[in-house]
């Protein structure tokens, strides 16, 4: 892996990790805040003690790590409480905020190590002797737990603070060592790599195509002459123009190779052309496919064997090949013809009464 390319991973998991501590310090920050800004009240003051043993010097370092110490311990050795039966629901409450012992721990040490230092007070006026007083007995770790686990228990639940102030503009960051980045991830990566299971075998795949023909390779050389082949036998006398006779049955549609010699058919083969063979007027009877007929002043061309008349209709046995055409102008009047022969004498309609008869 290039450090250019580990360079790039580690930043842009920085702004992610740097959220993610942000969103954890914050309640703890804000917390923190407001205890600092906290004034002490002052209580009323209580009666004169007795003057006590004279007690060594308190260093609050190990008041802090004792306190963290058993708050750890009671943590760590609360039972896990056994399921009971289930009690009557109550009023539905608000929205409770999520609790975090861990967070909760580390406020409290932290707090705690919060804390000024107690400062030395001005020193009394001797006393008299008190009387002896009884030997001490140790402190029972069973009641001092009990005493912090009631004393965690009392504190309440933190509430989010004001946002705090931006801090302080951190020290720039030196430059990591691409080696030493690079050794890390890739080791990190070889750890994760070891821990995956192991893949179970799979099913063989469907088999492959046929691979494409190979180039031509180089002609070879060229061999070396065969010995003569035997004579073969004499062949048969070859076909003349005579020999071949073409008949068609069907008036040009069909023609009909054969190849004879002396009465002897060698060979014949039937070619089928798709030409139109015109067979006039339609009338009825049958017709071949291909046969044309004029029908109506249009020409026709039939499809498939029928005995039908052409019309129009889908799928018809008959195609329209020549449409007629449209009727033309009237031509121009001639020109008058030569005067025809004399006619016969007319009768003298004159002497006619009307039923004919003449008067």
């Amino acid at each position: 892996m290039h450090a250019l390319e580990v360079r790039t991973i580690i930043e842009s998991l920085m702004p992610p990790l740097h959220q993610a501590i942000q969103r954890v310090a914050a309640p703890l920050l804000a917390r923190i805040e407001v205890l600092e800004a906290r004034e002490a009240v002052a209580g009323p003051p209580g009666p004169p003690g007795r003057d006590g043993a004279d007690g060594r010097g308190v260093d609050t370092i190990e008041v802090v790590e004792l306190i963290k110490a058993q708050v750890e311990r009671a943590v760590a050795e609360l039972p896990v409480p056994e399921p009971g039966e289930p009690g009557l629901a109550g009023p539905e409450g608000p929205p409770g905020r999520d609790y975090d012992p861990e967070v909760l721990k580390l406020f409290v040490a932290e707090a705690v190590a919060a804390l000024p230092p107690a400062e030395a007070g001005k020193d009394g006026a001797p006393g008299e002797p008190g009387p002896a007083g009884r030997d001490g007995r140790d402190v029972d770790p069973e009641q001092m737990r009990q005493a912090i686990l009631e004393a965690v228990a009392a504190l309440p639940p933190a509430e989010a603070g004001p946002p705090g102030k931006d801090g302080a503009p951190g020290k720039d960051g030196i430059d990591a060592d691409p080696e030493v980045t690079e050794g890390i991830v890739l080791k990190l990566v070889g750890q994760a790599v070891a821990s995956l299971p192991a893949a179970e075998p799979g099913q063989d795949g469907a088999p492959g195509r046929d691979g494409r023909d190979g180039m031509p390779g180089p002609a070879g050389r060229d061999g070396i002459d065969g010995k003569d082949g035997l004579a073969g036998a004499n062949g048969r006398d070859g076909l003349s123009a005579e020999d071949m006779s073409v008949v068609t049955p069907d008036e040009g549609r069909t023609f009909v190779f054969t190849l004879q010699r002396g009465g002897e058919v060698i060979s014949q083969n039937v070619v089928t052309t798709g030409l139109p063979i015109d067979r006039g007027v339609w009338k009825e009877g049958a017709y071949a496919k291909g046969d044309g007929v004029s029908l109506g002043g249009e020409y026709w061309i039939a499809r498939r064997d029928t005995k039908l008349k052409p019309i129009y209709a889908a799928n018809s046995d008959w195609r329209l090949a020549v449409k007629k055409g449209r009727d033309g102008k009237d031509g121009h009047d001639g020109k008058a013809g030569e005067p025809g022969p004399e006619g016969r004498p007319g009768r003298d309609l004159t002497q006619l009464a009307a039923d004919g008869t003449r008067y």
